[in-house]
């Protein structure tokens, strides 16, 4: 019996769920309308961004500078000792002329203490200093005269 009542129960609530009814009306939305025209701005919007270069290649270089041409394009055929770029030579010019005034310095320095060391005015070890600041110096004009040759 209680059976027959939970089928009979089961097939109204089926038969309720199965009628369709209609959704309610949703009201109309006004809506407002502008026309855009394009003006002026006036001042000005920044962004933040990054810039890259569109093509980039992989170079070495015996010393550093900013590259002022180029001569080869990306992807070209290139021979052993071909030109590929030329840098800037005003920093290395003025690299290899302070360290030809360093030299000067360092020369004219040893040549004083060795006139002190002669008098005994100075002990060995000082004019030992300042004769091996004078190689490094030198040394150092030598290397930055072969780098802006």
């Amino acid at each position: 019996m209680k059976l027959k009542i939970l089928s009979i129960a089961s097939l109204a609530l089926l038969a309720a769920g199965c009628s369709q009814q209609e959704p309610p009306a949703q009201p109309l939305r006004t809506v407002r309308v502008m026309q855009i025209d394009a003006a002026a701005v006036s001042g000005s919007l920044t962004f933040p961004g990054e810039v890259r270069a569109r093509h980039e290649s992989r170079l070495a270089f015996r010393i550093g500078g900013k590259i002022i041409e180029r001569r080869v394009d990306v992807g070209a055929a290139v021979k052993r000792g071909q030109v590929l770029a030329r840098l800037d030579a005003q920093d290395v010019a003025l690299q290899a002329a302070q360290a030809e005034a360093n030299r000067a310095l360092a020369e004219a320095e040893a040549k004083r203490y060795r006139d002190l060391r002669a008098k005994n005015f100075v002990s060995q070890a000082v004019l030992d200093a300042k004769e091996t600041a004078l190689k490094t110096a030198v040394a150092q004009a030598g290397v930055a005269k072969n780098q802006a040759a």
